[in-house]
């Protein structure tokens, strides 16, 4: 059950996340990716979600909505990663940090596609 205020926690495959629920949503104009919606059958929410699918992603699978969150971690790390180290002066401890924690969202959302696609999910 969500809460119209404050957060839950929940736990996908032992990752654990605050899950909200927002009912001001304000649109913009340039699509924006990172607005993950799970839920147990997409086609009952297609009737408002056709709205917004240039801002959201839907999905009906906890594993693949893990893997997506981590292959999207990674990429935010790997960014911050070459924005740091293209700052003047480069910041190079910082960017090592950064790409330290990429690689490990890559490697575990490689994990998870693996066992994703072993089982077919």
């Amino acid at each position: 059950m969500l809460v119209l205020e404050g957060h839950m926690p929940v736990h996908f495959e032992g990752v654990r996340f605050l899950l909200s629920a927002f009912t001001n949503i304000e649109m913009i104009e340039e699509p924006y990716m990172f607005i993950y919606v799970f839920c147990q059958n997409i086609e009952y929410q297609l009737d408002w979600a056709l709205e917004y699918r240039d801002y959201i992603q839907i999905f009906n699978f906890e594993a693949d909505l893990l893997a997506r969150m981590m292959r999207d971690i990674g990429d935010y790390f790997l960014t911050e990663s070459k924005r740091l180290l293209n700052k003047s002066p480069p910041n190079n401890p910082a960017a090592q940090h950064r790409l330290t924690w990429a690689n490990e969202f890559f490697q575990r959302y490689s994990q998870i596609a693996k066992k994703i696609n072993e089982n077919g999910t």
